[in-house]
Order: C-alpha cells, then sequence, then structure tokens
C-alpha cells in the first residue's frame, strides 16, 4: 500500500465525470482507503483533522486521483470522499467498547 519513502501509492484513476457511480466508487475508495491506513497504524495525509481542516484533504483527493479544480458545483461530494476517508480512519473496531459505554 505504501509507494518510496512512505507514501502512499494512489488508486486507480477514475475519470472525471459528474456520474454518481464514479462518485460512489470514489467515496468507496476513500473508505477502503481509510480501513487500510486505519488497519495499518499510519496516517500518510495527516490525522483526520488535517485531513478535514488542513492541506491532508487535497493530498487524499490526488492520490484518489482527484485533480480538478474545486468549484462550487463539487465542493460537496469532495466533502463527501474526505468524509468518508476520515470516517473510516477513526471508525472503532467492531466489538471496542468506546469510553463511557
Amino acid at each position: 500500500m505504501t509507494g518510496q519513502k512512505g507514501e502512499a501509492e494512489p488508486f486507480t484513476p477514475e475519470p472525471a465525470t459528474d456520474d454518481a457511480t464514479v462518485h460512489e466508487t470514489l467515496a468507496d475508495q476513500a473508505v477502503q482507503l481509510g480501513l487500510q491506513h486505519r488497519a495499518a497504524g499510519t496516517t500518510p495525509f495527516g490525522d483526520a483533522h488535517h485531513v478535514y481542516w488542513d492541506q491532508g484533504s487535497a493530498r487524499l483527493l490526488s492520490a484518489l486521483d482527484v485533480t480538478s479544480p474545486t468549484t462550487s458545483d463539487n465542493v460537496g461530494w469532495r466533502q463527501h470522499l474526505v468524509s468518508a476517508y476520515c470516517d473510516a480512519l477513526e471508525a472503532p473496531e467492531t466489538g471496542d467498547v468506546e469510553p463511557g459505554s
């Protein structure tokens, strides 16, 4: 899963399109990437907070081959991809007991 110098390798590029199926495929890839990083104990784009609010989101989107400029028309699904990755990265393992439970 990691390339040279510990950097994450991108998934197979998807064509740039407004097709909902492609968007969901990218979201599924973001989730799988988050789960893989969580299982490996690595955060190549930074912790979830950094990915949500800083340059980590650009690095994540680039790894998913989403490289077109952000516009008002595509910002929603880009945020969806970032959220899907971060939710998977931070999700508790099945069977884990969360504090206060």
